[in-house]
């Protein structure tokens, strides 16, 4: 196939299905089941943001190295870890003549940097490694275009790694970027000339560089869910003959509600039935999730500092809040606003001026170069405290 098709097919593939370029060895196909999953969009980047920050202890990169730095804007996602242990190995010890192996305890230093730009972020993938040597099991792999060494990360459970998966999709949405969503669960390629080769697929009566390949098939996926089978031969699509994916894509796809696929097999043909997902069941962004600030953040007026610091809330704090978002003081400066008011390390802030706080970066966009009024939960009680610029700090 010439170099212009194969990018065409690539680009063509990252429209409605996941690509069939494979990287090997990679953690996006290696020795994986890739699961049929849509993201559940955080409803700002606030919360989302605040989801990654809030599981750094309970995911790694793909190398194992813990994530010791995060950092985002609305160009990409930076992800940065070391890992430092020792290993034992083998190592000749004393003289030509007269030495011998012993075990030697040697340090070992890793690095690792994903970066996760959204404006080449074609897809997500959420995986499942069963024969991973490693506690983490579960992860989430970035198909980026342009790179074969895509960004990798992974969980103990598939829960933390769809949380994973929620936020950095809701990441590129807010970028203007959204990942392409899975409607069939199935990869393809083309059929080459080097297949058809091949004695097997001659006695399947393929002669001619015709037709589409299944080289992936997701789980629980519709395409799963209709029989579909890695090593699938594709000829024909709701009667529709198929000479390659990009005749398969223009033809066939654009009208189809349901799919019938004519796969060959030894004596004959048999059929795959598929219920694509439709285009308007799929997950859409909410309007609140950009990177863009609110009108009262940009009007020149700087919003005024409260002399506190914020972080995230742990288990027992959530466990409190019932639901609800917020902040939790971690620190008062003396002289300052918050001290004035009254406020307290380990207050929990709920609401500013009537709206709710989704974590601590999105306090700022909240509050007025006035007054501003605090809903603050402290120790099961919930108060009302206003916090007067014109106290001097």
């Amino acid at each position: 196939m010439p170099p212009q098709k194969r990018i065409a097919l690539f680009l063509a593939l990252l429209v409605l299905l996941p690509g069939a370029i494979l990287f090997s060895p990679s953690p996006c196909f290696s020795a994986v089941h890739q699961y049929f999953y849509h993201p559940v969009y955080y409803p700002t980047i606030e919360e989302a943001y605040a989801a990654i920050r809030n599981m750094r202890s309970q995911f790694v990169g793909w190398k194992s190295t813990p994530p010791q730095k995060i950092e985002l804007d609305r160009y990409g996602l930076t992800i940065s870890g070391t890992l430092d242990y020792t290993t034992t190995v083998k190592e000749w010890v004393g003289g030509t003549f007269n030495g011998s192996w012993k075990d030697v305890q040697k340090p070992v230093h890793v690095e690792e940097l994903n970066i996760i730009p959204f404006d080449r972020l074609a897809e997500l993938q959420l995986n499942h490694y069963p024969d991973l040597q490693k506690d983490y099991k579960w992860g989430v792999c970035a198909i980026v275009k342009g790179s074969n060494d895509p960004p990798a990360f992974r969980t103990p459970t598939r829960e933390l790694a769809e949380i994973l998966y929620n936020a950095i999709a809701s990441f590129a949405a807010a970028s203007g970027h959204p990942v392409n969503l899975a409607r069939v669960g199935a990869y393809f390629r083309d059929v080459t000339s080097e297949d058809v080769k091949s004695k097997d697929l001659q006695a399947m009566g393929l002669t001619e560089p015709n037709g589409m390949v299944v080289t992936s098939v997701m789980e629980d996926s519709p395409a799963k869910t209709g029989g579909m089978q890695v090593g699938d031969i594709i000829v024909a699509c709701n009667d529709t003959p198929v000479a390659n994916y990009e005749q398969w894509h223009r033809d066939v796809w654009p009208n189809a509600k349901t799919m019938t696929f004519k796969v060959l097999k030894k004596g004959g043909t048999t059929t795959r039935l598929l219920e694509p997902v439709p285009a308007e069941k799929l997950p859409k962004p909410p309007a609140t999730l950009t990177f863009i600030a609110p009108a009262s953040a940009t009007e020149g007026q700087k919003p005024p500092k409260l002399g506190l610091s914020l972080r995230i809330p742990n288990d027992a704090e959530k466990q409190a809040m019932k639901g609800k978002t917020g902040a939790v003081v971690s620190a008062i400066t003396p002289g300052g606003l918050a001290e004035a008011a009254r406020l307290q390390v380990g207050d929990i802030l709920l609401e500013c001026n009537g709206k709710p706080i989704p974590g601590p970066e999105g306090l700022g966009a909240l509050l007025t170069p006035k007054e501003n009024t605090f809903t603050v939960m402290r120790k099961g009680n919930v108060l009302t405290v206003k916090l007067a610029p014109e106290v001097s700090y």
